[in-house]
């Protein structure tokens, strides 16, 4: 197997890694702040290869050496803990302690297990809403840990959107071992959500695609509805704020963590 080691500007990684994770990649890893690495098969490497220079980004590719690759990412794929609140955990760690609400991942490609700093923030969040009966939303769900999180706090309905495969598949998966019944994931784009309305919505996405769904998600919302915003830097925040204030959304508070910063606002 090849690993292709990208160097990519900070600012920009979160968006990087939506765009790969529809790549014929067997792994993703990111090593340092501005550095990713990605496992590739050798007959898919002139492939990859190809993808990062039409994108203008720099790599350097090394032959991996004969290792229980799958054994290594478990290796790396810690418990996440925020408070006393929710506990995540994969199938191959012995869990012990217990949090309010357990979740378990099948850590795969899809964005989004609570290690970033958006995710955590975003359950972090969500400790302090209602959910009990509530139509909830999950844009750009990832994962889907948003959702199982959504479902465990007592939400009576789920609508789990993705426009990535791998996203999609995985948030099915994690889902049903989750023993979740009220989450229903679909494939697609933000535009083809119609006809519905929901108390809650949560956007862990990227800076890009917020900017150009203020106004639709303000469609999809209730009155009196939350509006969670996550997957956006610090120099960023002002500008998105400004945004969905002037679509309709009213702006109640924000909190940060290492360059990224979360958003509640609503409507």
């Amino acid at each position: 197997m090849n690993v292709i080691e990208v160097k990519i500007d900070a600012a920009l990684l979160e968006d990087f890694v939506q765009i790969c994770a529809s790549w014929p990649l067997e792994g993703i890893w990111e090593e340092k702040e501005d550095t990713l690495k990605l496992f590739v098969l050798e007959r898919q490497t002139e492939n990859i290869v190809s993808k990062l220079e039409a994108l203008g980004i720099s790599f350097r590719i090394e032959m991996l050496e004969d290792k229980n690759w799958n054994a290594e990412w478990e290796s790396k794929f810690d418990i996440v803990r925020v408070g006393d609140f929710c506990l995540i955990y994969a199938p191959f760690h012995n869990v012990r302690a217990e949090a309010r609400h357990n979740i378990l991942m099948q850590p795969k490609m899809a964005f989004g297990t609570g290690h970033h700093e958006t995710t955590y923030m975003m359950i972090e969040r969500m400790s302090s809403l209602d959910f009990d009966q509530r139509r909830v939303f999950d844009y750009g769900c990832g994962t889907g840990i948003l959702s199982i999180l959504a479902e465990k706090m007592g939400a009576s309905e789920v609508f789990a959107l993705d426009h990535e495969e791998p996203a999609f598949a995985n948030s099915i998966e994690n889902a049903e071992i989750n023993d979740c019944n009220h989450i229903a994931v679909h494939l697609g784009t933000l535009e083809q959500v119609t006809d519905q309305c929901f108390d809650i919505i949560l956007a862990n996405i990227n800076y890009a695609v917020l900017r150009q769904s203020a106004d639709q998600l303000l469609k999809l919302a209730k009155d009196n509805s939350v509006l969670l915003l996550s997957g956006i830097l610090q120099s960023q925040t002002e500008e998105i704020i400004d945004q969905y204030t002037q679509a309709g959304w009213k702006f109640v508070n924000k909190i940060q963590k290492g360059e990224w910063s979360c958003i509640s606002l609503h409507r």
